[in-house]
């Protein structure tokens, strides 16, 4: 088949996938359409890599300080619209801060013409410990060793939470954060395969043993593990719940589309060999199956799955190593062990760490690719990650965010259990995923989710059921 006969076949497939997955009753704004040009963005390539204008090869910019001014102003312009729709939906966004404060009160400071938001600096009791956390990633610019840097890489986080607030604050939450996980998996999915397949240019690399690998629409293997990662749990979800509607006449097309989408999943993954991101889809998306059937008034149970879908990521990375020769890898996790050795050595301050999102960065990422390999960008673990970027203080600051995060998942599936088993099956994939990649950095698909599964939206849906927020024409309230 040529390119071009698989191309139309793809674009038709897409839509298709589109057509049959419709729901012509549903209502979301347009501003939708912002985060999700965001999240295409950043489950695939810089904008700049399209186009053809990306930076030099790594060994001009080996310090991985350099960034394309193109990326910078699609970033800068997003984070600007971003911050215009919050401006018109103040009130809801008001409402929102103060139930979930914890991720996003820091961020309002800091940006332009919000000034309404600081009415929530009240509300610090309630939300200390994810302010405390952001509140010190910026002070960690007064001793990074790259602060503008370090400053830069906090300003995108904040499109990270803006764009979150944009999905929550939607005249219909729920349907929005469907809707604006199927769009990007319905057309990042098929044109991944179509890459792999028919683009090698593309969608296909070499390893050091010149050995294939597939990135699809991304940048490397395991991001596009992370894209199959979230469209496999996000129509996973969308399968479930049009199973259990089986008096709606569209339920037999949502199935059909839903399933054709997991199919293209497990393929994908099977091309990738990303063994993180199918056993993070695999755990979390029996937990999420086993969430759902529970009874929203037995919490009991939900710790259990979660717990268990934990320890069964942890065990063969501390109990029994010998498991991972079973899937395919050696005991080192390619590589990973050792490079978990060498980064400590390179922490000069254990406590208070190198300033947000620094280490990796400069003069001694420069000297880590000497020693370990010229392609070394990460630590391949989020957790580590955290401890070099922010020190003790940071770990434990973000141990805080995960457990106020988890409580506000459970109490959302106390509310409803289909939205909260979703929000847990993002939280269970995320902490998975964090042991042996780095999904808790700014701008990554995994943790805009984990973000957006972690703020506590009940006031805001609350007031999308009020009489303002319904009964209004399709061309109402576009922001």
């Amino acid at each position: 088949m040529s390119q071009l006969t698989a191309t139309i076949l793809v674009i038709f497939a897409i839509i298709g996938l589109f057509v049959l997955d419709r729901d012509g009753k549903a209502r979301t704004s347009k501003a939708l359409w912002i985060p999700f040009i965001y999240l295409l963005i950043i489950g695939s390539r810089a904008v700049s890599s399209w186009f053809g204008s990306a930076p030099l090869p790594d060994a001009m910019y080996g310090d991985g300080v350099y960034s394309s001014p193109v990326d910078q102003a699609v970033s800068l312009g997003l984070l600007a619209v971003g911050l215009m729709v919050l401006i018109a939906r103040w009130r809801k966004v008001g409402l929102l801060v103060r139930r979930s404060g914890p991720t996003v009160l820091f961020y309002s400071y800091a940006a332009p013409g919000i000034a309404r938001w600081r009415k929530a600096g009240l509300l610090v009791r309630r939300s200390g410990p994810i302010v405390l956390f952001y509140s010190y990633a910026a002070l960690s610019i007064l001793w990074s060793d790259l602060p503008y840097f370090t400053f830069k890489h906090w300003i995108k986080a904040v499109e990270d939470v803006v764009m979150v607030l944009i999905v929550w604050t939607d005249h219909d939450p729920v349907m929005a954060i469907r809707r604006l996980l199927t769009r990007a998996g319905f057309i990042l999915i098929p044109v991944s395969l179509l890459f792999c397949k028919y683009y090698p240019t593309l969608g296909r690399g070499f390893d050091k043993g010149w050995n294939t690998i597939y990135s699809g629409v991304s940048d490397t293997k395991n991001t596009l593990g992370i894209i199959c990662l979230i469209s496999g749990l996000a129509s996973l979800w969308c399968f479930l719940g049009a199973r259990r509607e089986r008096k709606d006449p569209a339920r037999t097309r949502r199935l059909l589309a839903h399933s054709i989408l997991l199919g293209l999943v497990i393929v994908q993954l099977e091309m990738a060999h990303s063994v993180t991101a199918s056993v993070c889809l695999v755990l979390s998306g029996a937990a999420m199956a086993v969430i759902r059937r529970s009874p929203r008034t037995n919490t009991a149970r939900v710790h259990l799955v979660v717990v268990t879908a934990l320890c069964c990521a942890l065990v063969p990375l501390f109990i029994a190593p010998s498991l991972v020769k079973n899937m395919g890898r050696d005991t080192t996790f390619s590589g990973r062990t050792e490079i978990w050795n060498i980064l400590p050595r390179f922490v000069q301050n254990p406590w208070l760490g190198a300033g947000y999102e620094s280490f990796l960065s400069g003069p001694r990422l420069v000297q880590l690719k000497a020693i370990i390999d010229k392609t070394f960008q990460e630590a391949h673990n989020g957790y580590l990650e955290v401890w070099l970027n922010l020190g003790w203080i940071g770990v434990s600051l973000f141990a805080l965010v995960l457990i106020a995060g988890y409580r506000n998942a459970v109490a959302a599936f106390q509310r409803d259990a289909a939205i909260g088993s979703l929000r847990l099956a993002f939280f269970v994939a995320v902490l998975i995923e964090g042991l042996t990649e780095a999904p808790f950095r700014m701008m990554s698909p995994t943790w805009f989710l984990l973000l957006w599964a972690m703020i506590d939206n009940s006031m805001a849906v609350r007031l999308s059921t009020r009489r303002e927020w319904q009964g209004r024409s399709p061309g109402e309230g576009l922001v």
